[in-house]
């Protein structure tokens, strides 16, 4: 006399537990693949993307910014446009840092060498502004995952700093924010 229990193959059995779970697992794969794509943050372009690092990075005002500079506080002042606009106009005192090259020189104690300066250290004080605050909310993000610890946007950027100041019309690099 054959064993019921060894004539049934694993297959079958396994086949009968899907089919038996399946009413289980549809809803739950429904729900995972939802939520992945309702949580990957996709945005449009850059300036959307920056807008939204805006929300989350500290800020400083142009206010604060002059309170600091006429009271001759310490701290370092990055410039993240491109050399053009840097040369255009700046802020006195501020260094130009493009913002493809900030992320690798920031800590690179040869390049501080030949501006005559220190490697800033992570708890420093570091502002940081772009044309009109896009490019710099992005680098201010960029430095924080870097561990810095004290670094700042500029509200508005250049442009807000001295609304007279005429930007130069700059090429659109590919891939690029775009401020």
């Amino acid at each position: 006399m054959k064993n019921p229990v060894s004539s049934v193959s694993f297959s079958k059995i396994f086949k009968f537990q899907m089919m038996k779970n399946r009413n289980k697992l549809i809803p739950i794969i429904l729900f995972s693949v939802v939520l992945f794509f309702s949580c990957n943050g996709i945005y449009e372009n850059g300036s959307e993307l920056s807008e939204d690092v805006n929300n989350y990075i500290p800020q400083i005002s142009v206010n604060e910014l002059k309170t600091k500079i006429d009271s001759n506080q310490e701290f370092l002042l990055i410039d993240v446009r491109q050399a053009v606009e840097y040369e255009s106009g700046n802020i006195e005192g501020s260094m130009l840092l493009p913002r493809g090259n900030l992320e690798f020189l920031i800590s690179d104690s040869l390049f501080w060498e030949e501006q005559f300066m220190y490697a800033p250290e992570k708890d420093d004080e570091i502002i940081i502004y772009s044309q009109k605050g896009e490019r710099a909310a992005l680098a201010v993000q960029s430095l924080i995952n870097l561990s810095f610890e004290n670094v700042k946007n500029l509200t508005g950027g250049y442009s807000a700093y001295d609304p007279n100041h005429k930007a130069e019309p700059v090429k659109k690099e590919s891939g690029a924010c775009g401020d």
